[in-house]
């Protein structure tokens, strides 16, 4: 509080004004205003010109008071502004951008009134939009001369947003042409762009209504435009093979295989297979930028290649256009190693703590990934006195390995979902010990997680077959079991300190619309869902557990965990403006134990 009030005062003493000459004014304020309907003053002020300078909550021109710091400015010149200074050409440029910015609105007979005030040294623009009637579509059709991009245009119109009744908004038709274009790009229209296609309107008509027709540019040649399929694909593995692509053919090894041909330069660093399932393209089939970026992501996802490239030649055969596919992947590092070493402060005991990692990037030369990490950590524990304890320090040790596998494995499932790109299974094992003054804590913990993503990378899955963890306490002292395991002034203490068995079987999904096009906010929704308990009851009908006198049962001795749990979770972002963004974040989940368990284990609840 105190530096903030000293902030203050500081800010306060400096003049916004000092560095305006005389027969200048600073910008101190633009305000945009709407008189009518439909026109958002937000989203106009955007396109002014000339905007006054930045301001902090509470502090105001921060920035700009900072710019009379002739030492500061050369220092952090980013923590300071020069004024910005009153334009009236500007200002002129900014009312005819808001007015063609109307228009492209579908407010046609926009007008922009502008209005100065001189106070001092200072200026205030205000610019007032008068929007009057927006014109509306009467109606849409294609006017396509090729038949077949006529038909293709006739199956995407019937989700258009350009329909009768809508603005005649340019930025909505604009959006309608590129998506037209994407699906033709996906379905064999090799580099077909855009602005080959184009509108014509009516807008003669009166009551400002507007008929509207979409039409296409003819090709360079006068012919229909080119829809290709792909013909040959051919990939090379190392950028040696590529350097002599006409070396003789006992330097390079050729294999052939599914129909994609495959240049290996000195060694296989990736199998056949592998190259294939991560490979979207395929000889005979029609020409897909979707297919063409996804080649490059599932490769590019590949920890073993460095670099992935494709390129196309363009062949025609017997009256049809083919594009010949040429892929060159470039061999990265297969391993990688990591060593850290940190100090630390845990309540004034200080202490050490380090780890190793090493990685294999293509352990089976299938991208297979193989992790290894040790970690280690030790403490000068200070305030354990009262224990009467031999040792006063605090020590940790675990280990930690994955291997991951990129696709998934699990029987009775067709090769096209478990080869499908961005997928993987993931087995992990840890073990952790922990040696305190007060007790002695080990933690195992074992996994096997499915995980992949949607072809349109905007649904994100992951299934936890199993993920046990296990948390034992083989020794603790006297003394701390009295004071606070046994004492019932700390019961969540207590639970913390039990030893643990929870076997959890878990579905995560989440959804985004982060990589939507022309989208003022995105957001995502993450929902999952899991149940603890199903292996335990597995073993149980197998003999291996035991009843404890209480009446629960257990296995490997402690009392395993059992319940179900429901979790929904929203985040969101609204671009409010240039400067302004709003972030929300709302929460709810739902647990229940039951069974073996009467509360739920103390990391799997709320509060």
């Amino acid at each position: 509080l105190f530096l903030f009030l000293f902030l203050a005062i500081v800010l306060g003493a400096c003049s916004v004004t000092k560095h305006v000459p005389d027969d200048k004014y600073l910008l101190d304020e633009a305000i945009v205003r709407v008189e009518g309907k439909g026109v958002s003053s937000s989203g106009m002020y955007e396109f002014l010109r000339q905007k006054p300078n930045s301001s902090w909550p509470l502090l105001g021109k921060v920035k700009l008071r900072l710019y009379n710091f002739a030492w500061l400015r050369k220092i952090l010149p980013g923590l300071t502004e020069k004024p910005v200074l009153y334009s009236s050409r500007l200002t002129q440029v900014s009312a005819q951008q808001i007015q063609l910015e109307a228009s492209n609105k579908g407010f046609l007979r926009a007008g922009v009134d502008t209005l100065v005030v001189l106070k001092g040294k200072k200026a205030k623009t205000v610019y007032t939009i008068h929007p009057g009637n927006p014109y509306r579509i009467r109606s849409y059709h294609n006017e396509i001369p090729d038949s077949t991009i006529r038909r293709i245009a006739m199956r995407v119109g019937r989700n258009s947003a350009i329909k009768k009744g809508v603005l005649f908004d340019l930025e909505k038709l604009d959006e309608e042409k590129a998506r037209l274009t994407q699906v033709l790009r996906n379905v064999g229209y090799y580099n077909f762009n855009k602005e080959w296609l184009y509108y014509k309107a009516d807008t003669t008509l009166g009551s400002n209504l507007v008929d509207l027709s979409m039409a296409l540019y003819p090709a360079s040649d006068s012919l229909p435009h080119r829809r290709y399929r792909i013909g040959s694909v051919t990939v090379y593995s190392e950028t040696d093979a590529l350097e002599s692509p006409n070396a003789k053919s006992n330097s390079i090894n050729t294999v052939d295989y599914k129909g994609i041909k495959i240049i290996y330069g000195k060694s296989r660093f990736l199998r056949p297979s592998v190259v294939y399932k991560n490979s979207f393209l395929r000889p005979g089939k029609w020409y897909s930028e979707r297919n063409v970026n996804s080649t490059i992501s599932s490769y590019s996802g590949i920890e073993a290649i460095r670099q992935v490239g494709v390129n196309f030649t363009d062949t025609v055969i017997r009256d049809s256009s083919y594009l010949n596919a040429r892929i060159v992947l470039s061999q990265g590092s297969a391993h990688a190693f990591q060593a850290g070493l940190e100090g630390t402060n845990t309540a004034g005991d200080l202490g050490v703590a380090g780890n190793l990692g090493y990685q294999s990037k293509n352990l089976f030369n299938g991208a297979e990934i193989l992790s290894l990490k040790l970690r280690g950590a030790y403490e000068f524990v200070s305030g354990s006195e009262s224990y009467d304890l031999l040792s006063q320090d605090f020590y940790e040790y675990g280990v930690e390995t994955s291997l991951l596998f990129p696709q998934i494995m699990f029987p009775w499932l067709s090769p096209q979902i478990k080869e499908q790109p961005n997928a993987g299974t993931e087995f992990k094992v840890s073990l952790t010990n922990q040696h305190r003054p007060e007790y002695t804590r080990e933690f195992f913990n074992v996994s096997l997680r499915y995980k992949w993503v949607s072809p349109s990378n905007r649904f994100s899955h992951a299934i936890d077959l199993f993920d046990v963890n296990f948390v034992r306490m083989p020794w603790v002292s006297q003394k701390f079991e009295d004071s606070y395991i046994n004492n019932d002034k700390y019961p969540l203490l207590k639970y913390s300190y039990q030893n643990q068995l929870i076997s959890r079987l878990a579905y995560t999904n989440v959804f985004t619309n982060a990589r939507r096009r022309n989208t003022r906010g995105n957001f995502s929704i993450r929902s999952g869902i899991e149940f603890s308990g199903f292996l335990p009851r597995l073993a149980g009908l197998l003999g291996g557990t035991t009843t404890h006198a209480d009446g629960y049962k257990e296995l490997l001795g402690i009392r395993y965990a059992e319940y179900a749990k429901l979790d929904l979770d929203f985040a969101k972002t609204n671009r409010l403006s240039e400067f302004t963004t709003w972030a929300y974040h709302a929460a709810v989940g739902i647990a229940k134990p039951y069974g073996n368990s009467e509360i739920l284990p103390f990391e799997k609840r709320y509060f």
